[in-house]
């Protein structure tokens, strides 16, 4: 397990470099729902600044299994899925972070990896609806 978490960070960094997590920025951190016979992975809000606090949810992993959040390369968030899969984790986004993030959800006994991006802004962004 150790090894393949090594690997996915490694990857996590390779598509950084390689702007891949810039591009999954424009689409929402969410897959097929799980009664398409898919997986899913949302979180909310999918971006804000540094120590925002977000909330994970998805599905599609085993009954009762560990589930490991990974923000980039740190591990920010710990979760147990319920009987049909689902899990829910709330973890602030690390202060020291900017930019496109690799967000990863990593099962323990199934090794099933669900990934996205979340969008660190700077401290000063603005939208019409909020002020961060």
């Amino acid at each position: 397990m150790k090894r393949r978490l090594k690997d996915l960070v490694t990857w996590s960094r390779l598509w950084s470099a390689a702007g891949v997590a810039a591009a999954l920025t424009l689409m929402p951190v969410v897959a097929a729902p799980a009664s398409a016979g898919g997986s899913c992975m949302l979180a909310t809000p999918p971006f804000g600044p540094p120590t925002t606090q977000v909330t994970l949810r998805g599905c599609g992993f085993g009954a009762h299994e560990i589930v490991r959040v990974y923000f980039g390369q740190a591990r920010v968030a710990t979760a147990w899925t319920d009987s049909d899969g689902y899990f829910s984790s709330t973890f602030n986004v690390p202060a020291s972070t900017e930019g496109a993030t690799v967000l990863l959800a990593v099962g323990d006994r199934t090794r099933m990896v669900h990934g996205g991006a979340f969008m660190v802004l700077s401290e000063t962004w603005h939208s019409p609806n909020h002020l961060w």
